[in-house]
């Protein structure tokens, strides 16, 4: 009965190891999520509620304290330190509760201080604001995510065009934590290499900034421009570079179609007219243009 009864007063409810531990009852279940604390018993197993050994809070505290750097009481340190909580809420921004803050703590990858004259409650705990900011950037960097500031900052659109990109497809978001959103840096490269603006289209398709901006405002882009005035507010147009190479890949201007049949001006004014060959309607300007296409089947019939 001895041994039955030193057991019980060994082992903690859910409340008394937070209590014990210094942290909230919340905390504890995340402790346990993450690994850093073990329970005797849970309601998953069929027990009325979770119970705690004093060996494991012991085993979890003592994880910590190997990298707790302790400080005299009045130490001008104290001043420019943050408790876990404040921590947790700058780290959330990566997907950090506070939890896998005090894992961080025990895996010796984040420092974290202590007042020598406290009592040690691990809600306390107390960190650097720059170890902190340093942190994140890690995680960041680790992750390969560009946070939306940088994005924004990077592609110089507004915050209502990225929105709408994100919605579109054409930028994925990698991660969300809480109101903070991330890129994967891999895909913002792939996405700057992909598309193209209007000034590299004139080049592409061999015509006017003004004529690109012109036929984008008609639709006649419409296939490959994906965002622009008249498309998501954007004030400038952008194309998907690999789709509008091959749009002017399919179409021939006249001279072009003159040079690749091997005939002169007027017999291919001549052939258009006597229906040999038809020149696009949907391209506007006096121009013609024809499709590749339908040229290579004439120049097969010379």
């Amino acid at each position: 009965m001895l041994d039955i009864r030193d057991k019980w007063n060994d082992e903690m409810n859910r409340v008394e190891a937070a209590k014990y531990l210094g942290i909230t009852e919340k905390m504890i279940l995340d402790l346990v999520k993450i690994g850093l604390l073990s329970a005797e018993k849970t309601p998953a197993e069929g027990y009325p509620r979770w119970t705690f050994s004093k060996l494991s809070l012991v085993n979890c505290i003592e994880q910590i304290l190997r990298y707790i750097e302790i400080y005299p009481e009045g130490d001008k340190k104290g001043a420019s330190l943050i408790d876990l909580i404040a921590a947790s809420r700058l780290l959330s921004t990566v997907g950090m509760n506070a939890a896998s803050i005090l894992a961080r703590v025990a895996e010796g990858k984040l420092r974290t201080y202590y007042p020598a004259t406290r009592v040690l409650e691990l809600r306390l705990l107390q960190f650097d604001y720059i170890d902190i900011q340093q942190f994140i950037n890690a995680v960041k960097s680790e992750n390969e995510w560009m946070s939306r500031e940088e994005l924004l900052h990077l592609l110089q659109v507004k915050d209502h065009t990225l929105a709408r990109w994100v919605h579109t497809g054409l930028i994925p978001i990698a991660m969300t934590c809480g109101n903070a959103l991330y890129f994967d840096r891999e895909t913002v490269r792939r996405f700057v290499t992909d598309h193209t603006t209007t000034d590299e289209a004139a080049k592409i398709l061999g015509i006017g900034k003004l004529t690109v901006q012109k036929w984008a405002r008609q639709g006649r882009l419409s296939q490959v421009c994906v965002s622009g005035p008249h498309i998501d507010g954007h004030h400038a147009y952008l194309f998907n570079k690999g789709q509008l190479m091959r749009w002017r890949k399919e179409r021939l201007t006249f001279g072009e179609a003159v040079q690749l049949l091997g005939v002169s001006k007027a017999t291919l004014h001549r052939w258009v007219a006597e229906g040999k060959i038809r020149s696009l309607n949907d391209m506007g300007g006096k121009q013609r243009w024809f499709l590749h296409q339908e040229v290579e089947q004439l120049l097969d019939q010379l």
